[in-house]
């Protein structure tokens, strides 16, 4: 409605810029922080083992409940969009406590985010009243202001949204391009341009990133927290989220920061250019990211070990190349260790990765296959690769390819058909169809029953479930935890 609404505008207002064309016309700011020169590993980090009775499995507790007596429009990864029989939409959040209400006239999903406006676009008359939209979160709350026609994701972190100003006729003063029902990235004969400016969001500060603004269609791109643009005047810019200048020669890390080196010796700023530390070593030394506020120190005179974030080590020193880390795991040279240099797990593995239900089983895979493990390396499973057996790392279902029989680690047998649908949780069918539950693989028992239709979505490090059926008027909502 809204594209269509403005195409009728525009179309109409470039009658008058056709009429009068004859007339002619004229041609970051740094954090301060304390520097940590780093030396050699001289601290161990200690960290308590996580125990889990896999006998016990998890729990589905229900939370609460939502009416379900509008048309469910779609869902998203955090949250469910619904549309009032007089048009308007609402936004319930992942754990069902929020209801927005039906306050929206339009309503759209971007990854975590919703796209919405309180605008009834029928009835604008006038360019800038369709400088409306904003962002939202799934409880409502106020990502990016309504005051903008579209957006556009570059990553995770970085939105650029556009407000347009005017129609135009020349392709190169045009921001967006309008074409049928529908926004375009590319212009293409036929389309109406409009003229306009843009900005960039940083949605973990639901801020504009000082200085990147502009009115030409350059498409910016990040790496990480690195944004990069092309300004009107073609000069392309590295900052960060403040808007300060990231070097040319830097290392973006997966840790929203970055490192300069120079043979023998590494410094580590944050993402807004304060520096963290430095390290010199013997001879040539990088850093890598290593987790939240950790970095992997590889020194080539054979020194490997973990830092904090001033710089202080918090692991042994290990004589192989860091592989990947936890906050209580480090693979160096294929093997997994603990901090304290205690062998876990003697083998060739190359990513590790915790499980967010029950805290305290870890997927492991590489050369020597997969396999999920406890604390004190204890395999709840493993498997060779190309063995016909599939370990999913984000859910910790164990599935036999074959017959797409699921593992019950309390039964030890593929006992389980049905669809993984979130970390350890299995949804079963009856034969007919006519009833389903959801299994907890550890235990091998049905946690949730009594439903049709089982939704799974992930917010703030939690996992929830949205169980109705056809014949139900609500939907409840069950939360996941270890038992």
């Amino acid at each position: 409605m809204k594209v269509k609404k403005i195409l009728a505008l525009l179309m109409s207002a470039a009658t008058m810029i056709t009429m009068f064309a004859a007339c002619g016309k004229g041609d970051g700011e740094s954090k301060d922080g304390e520097t940590t020169t780093t030396t050699a590993a001289s601290a161990v980090q200690n960290n308590k083992p996580v125990e889990i009775d896999i006998t016990k499995g998890i729990t589905a507790k229900k939370i609460g409940s939502y009416k379900k007596n509008e048309d469910v429009s779609f869902s998203s990864p955090t949250g469910v969009v619904y549309e009032t029989a007089d048009g308007k939409f609402g936004i319930i959040s992942a754990d069902g406590k929020h209801d927005t209400g039906a306050i929206y006239t339009s309503c759209g999903y971007e990854s975590e985010y919703f796209v919405v406006s309180k605008t009834d676009y029928s009835k604008a008359d006038s360019i800038d009243d369709f400088n409306a939209d904003g962002m939202v979160d799934a409880n409502g709350k106020e990502i990016i202001p309504m005051g903008y026609t579209s957006f556009t994701r570059i990553n995770d972190r970085y939105y650029r949204a556009d407000k347009i100003t005017e129609i135009t006729e020349n392709e190169e003063e045009a921001l967006v391009y309008f074409s049928d029902d529908k926004y375009q990235t590319q212009y293409k004969e036929g389309d109406v341009l409009c003229k306009g400016t843009w900005e960039i969001y940083d949605m973990e500060t639901g801020k504009t990133v000082p200085g990147a603004t502009g009115t030409k269609a350059y498409k910016p791109s990040a790496n990480g927290f690195a944004l990069e643009y092309t300004t009107d005047s073609k000069q392309v810019k590295k900052v960060g989220p403040g808007g300060n200048a990231i070097p040319s020669n830097a290392r973006i890390l997966e840790n929203d920061c970055y490192s300069i080196q120079s043979d023998k010796k590494v410094t580590v700023y944050d993402a807004y250019g304060a520096k963290l530390f430095e390290y010199t070593g013997e001879s040539y030394v990088s850093v890598y990211a290593a987790g939240k506020d950790r970095f992997a120190i590889h020194d080539s005179s054979k020194k490997y070990f973990i830092v904090d974030k001033s710089g202080k080590a918090i692991s042994k020193e290990f004589d192989s190349s860091i592989n990947s880390s936890t906050e209580e795991f480090i693979i160096s040279n294929g093997r997994i260790y603990d901090y304290n240099g205690n062998l876990i797990v003697d083998g060739d593995y190359h990513t590790i990765q915790k499980d967010s239900v029950t805290n305290g089983v870890w997927y492991i895979s590489g050369n020597d296959g997969k396999a999920l493990i406890k604390y004190d390396g204890t395999a709840l499973f493993q498997c060779k690769n190309n063995d016909g057996v599939g370990i999913y790392s984000t859910h910790f279902a164990v599935s036999r390819n074959s017959d797409g029989l699921y593992y019950s680690f309390a039964d030890k047998d593929y006992v389980i058909d049905g669809n993984s649908v979130a970390p350890w949780l299995i949804r079963a069918q009856s034969e007919d169809g006519s009833d389903a539950w959801l299994v907890d693989t550890l235990s091998g028992k049905k946690i949730i029953e009594g439903y049709s239709y089982y939704y799974a979505y992930e917010a703030n490090g939690k996992y929830y479930i949205h169980a109705t059926s056809y014949e139900l008027d609500s939907v409840d909502v069950y939360e996941i935890s270890k038992a």
